[in-house]
């Protein structure tokens, strides 16, 4: 039986900063993300995660650079099982889906 953590309970983005230097930006965010399940789930709980990130793109070409979603704080009842998953399962598919954005975004503004 799978247990789904899928209802947004909480977004807090509380820092952001773009940096340019040439060619070149670095986007900075730092935030919560809060989540629960459903009130008809089998067994309730939530999971939280606080993270600090960082991404650079050459916006001469878009070509992305190094992205890094570092956590730095888990939570909820179902936190250490986030926790667990982070390295191997969750950061690999955040960072790209966010190089993903990210280079998404970079063409938007050539056009």
């Amino acid at each position: 039986m799978p247990i789904a953590v899928d209802r947004l309970q909480d977004l807090k983005v509380a820092s952001t900063r773009v940096t340019l230097r040439g060619d070149r930006a670095v986007v900075e965010a730092a935030g919560t993300l809060a989540c629960r399940t459903s009130n008809t789930a089998s067994i309730k709980g939530s999971a939280s995660v606080t993270v600090a990130s960082s991404a650079e793109i050459n916006l001469r070409g878009c070509k992305l650079g190094k992205v890094q979603i570092r956590p730095t704080a888990f939570g909820g009842s179902f936190g250490p099982f986030l926790k667990l998953a982070w390295p191997s399962s969750i950061a690999p598919k955040l960072r790209a889906e966010a190089g993903k954005a990210l280079v998404a975004a970079c063409k938007d503004l050539q056009r």
